[in-house]
């Protein structure tokens, strides 16, 4: 078996330009599949193209999207890592086509996906600028780590509970890592986890840790063991720094923080995923600065803040927005300190993006 790298990758990005040039698919709900059909995991996602692993053999393929799709996503986007894919090898390699050369640059055999089973899961976001459709980011995992820096970039409360809400949508759970912790004066160490006691109460594990010190970070071996978990977060936060720690290896690039918006520069600009073991995988995400949240209505979004639950019932109108009205139970409890005020204003800001 072959074992697919992720070091010489973006190498062959512009021979396959030919072999993945834009053509239409046309997307069925369902179809009949054919017997040939090899089944895989999607394991990486590619420029215009994806790298799936048989489930029955481990054999890596490379693959595009055929002339004809069966997948229940018609909506999102068609095929992410984490999917359940069916593929058909292709036949024939003619020495003369961009095809061939293809194959003899990787020294993968390339197919065709033709079907797409339903995810289970899914973390997705609306596509920035196209506020109608969905971006899947990756599917079918046991658990979202959403990594943040306790400094430099500080954390985000507004963008962790938007994960959070995200999470719970596409039926994730969710954990947090927060890193870069030696950044912090240990005078304001117990402030900053005073800050995460909320999520907590949540039922929300958080991981302080620095990675650039290796300190905490066997709790987070321990937390992924024999799970498939998306790692996410905005860039800066030490994801890829995390990802080289626990694979041992430097696969993928750090950058150093952007002195000028004192942001994190993208590191990775595509899907993948790690084995760690036979039971354990890591799905890598590009770096995130924004996240709209995909596939919920404004007036369904109080469900998703469970600090709110026990004051549902008290409110006068049953269809408070718990924004303006009177005798908001909602809002008497952010008064009196009982539910917490970044929360509420977190609320209150998806509240004005949702439609």
């Amino acid at each position: 078996m072959k074992k697919f790298t992720y070091k010489n990758s973006a190498k062959q990005q512009a021979v396959r330009k030919s072999r993945s040039s834009a053509k239409r698919t046309l997307i069925k709900p369902q179809g009949k599949i054919s017997a040939a059909a090899i089944k895989g995991l999607v394991i990486a996602s590619i420029a215009k193209f994806n790298i799936v692993r048989a489930i029955d053999s481990n054999t890596i393929y490379e693959c595009y999207l055929g002339g004809t799709l069966i997948t229940p996503n018609k909506k999102s986007s068609l095929v992410v890592v984490g999917d359940i894919v069916h593929i058909i090898i292709d036949e024939y390699q003619n020495e003369s086509t961009t095809y061939d050369e293809t194959i003899s640059a990787t020294g993968y055999i390339t197919g065709t996906i033709i079907a797409v089973e339903e995810r289970k899961n899914s973390l997705a976001r609306i596509v920035p600028g196209k506020s109608t459709r969905e971006h899947v980011i990756t599917a079918n995992a046991d658990y979202l780590l959403l990594i943040m820096a306790a400094f430099q970039p500080q954390y985000n409360r507004r963008l962790i509970d938007r994960f959070v809400v995200s999470a719970e949508l596409g039926g994730l759970k969710m954990a947090m890592c927060i890193n870069k912790m030696d950044l912090v004066h240990r005078d304001d160490t117990d402030i900053v986890k005073e800050d995460f006691e909320v999520y907590a109460n949540l039922g929300i594990e958080t991981f302080f840790v620095s990675v650039e010190k290796e300190k905490n970070l066997e709790s987070i071996n321990e937390f992924l063991k024999g799970n498939r978990t998306i790692l996410s977060g905005p860039s800066g936060s030490g994801k890829s720094s995390l990802i080289n720690y626990l694979i041992g290896d430097t696969i993928q690039e750090v950058n150093e923080i952007s002195q000028r918006t004192n942001k994190g520069q993208h590191t990775t600009s595509s899907v993948r995923m790690f084995d760690l073991d036979d039971n354990t995988q890591i799905v890598d995400t590009p770096g995130i600065r924004e996240f709209a949240i995909s596939g919920l209505e404004k007036d369904d979004l109080a469900l998703y803040f469970h600090e709110f639950d026990p004051y549902f019932p008290k409110c006068k109108y049953p269809q408070c927005s718990h924004i303006h009205e009177p005798k908001c139970a909602v809002i008497e409890a952010v008064e009196e300190g009982d539910i917490d005020i970044e929360r509420y204003q977190s609320y209150i800001n998806l509240y004005e993006t949702l439609e």
